[in-house]
């Protein structure tokens, strides 16, 4: 699998570098204000969008590629926070500001029940702790107002923060927190689930399997 990484000036950049490397993944990494204006994205079998300073919209060629490209998208925090954009959703300041701080996950009552978290399958109903590096992100009681998004967020922290994006039907996943931090419990397991999505979205589009 060769993954494209899309550095939004981030230094966590080869944390996840290195935090992949436990999987097939094959990953390339290209500075965001470094991509050339005739790339070519369609010579890799997935995409990975970085956190990053500021929001959303300081990388407008980040959320076009998400509204054009049918290749498979993947985000952390910053990506995360696109993908909610994207859909019109209200990322706004959120204080206190998470740096460097864990939260449980709590899933939503609908529970993700897809062969890309059966690694996962014996924690997701545990609470696990999830690492945070984030002061934007979108509240549970404003997704609920917002019909569109109540779909496709699948986890939540007791403070009632969106933490997992999974729409699969546009071929995109993205988690508000950290899955590589060394905080964040059953890393090399959340590195595996990535992968996972990655493989089963490129047998997807082989015409293997429907997922």
């Amino acid at each position: 699998m060769n993954i494209l990484l899309i550095d939004h000036d981030d230094s966590f950049i080869y944390n996840i570098k290195a935090w992949l490397q436990t999987t097939p993944c094959q990953l390339t990494i290209i500075n965001y204000h470094q991509i050339p204006t005739d790339f070519n994205f369609l010579e890799f079998d997935g995409i990975i969008l970085s956190p990053g300073p500021k929001s959303p919209n300081d990388y407008p060629r980040s959320l076009e590629l998400l509204k054009t490209s049918t290749q498979p998208i993947f985000g952390i925090c910053l990506g995360f926070q696109m993908m909610i954009t994207i859909h019109n959703g209200n990322i706004h300041p959120y204080s206190p500001v998470f740096h460097g701080k864990t939260s449980a996950l709590m899933l939503e009552d609908k529970k993700i029940n897809i062969p890309t978290f059966d690694p996962l399958k014996n924690f997701l109903e545990t609470n696990m702790l999830v690492a945070r590096y984030h002061s934007l992100g979108l509240k549970k009681e404003e997704i609920k107002s917002f019909s569109p998004l109540q779909d496709l967020i699948f986890a939540y922290t007791p403070d009632e923060m969106a933490m997992i994006f999974y729409d699969s039907k546009n071929q995109r996943l993205s988690f508000q927190f950290h899955p590589e931090s060394f905080l964040t419990e059953h890393s090399t397991i959340w590195a595996e689930v990535v992968n996972n999505w990655f493989q089963s979205c490129k047998k997807k589009k082989d015409g293997e399997i429907h997922v």
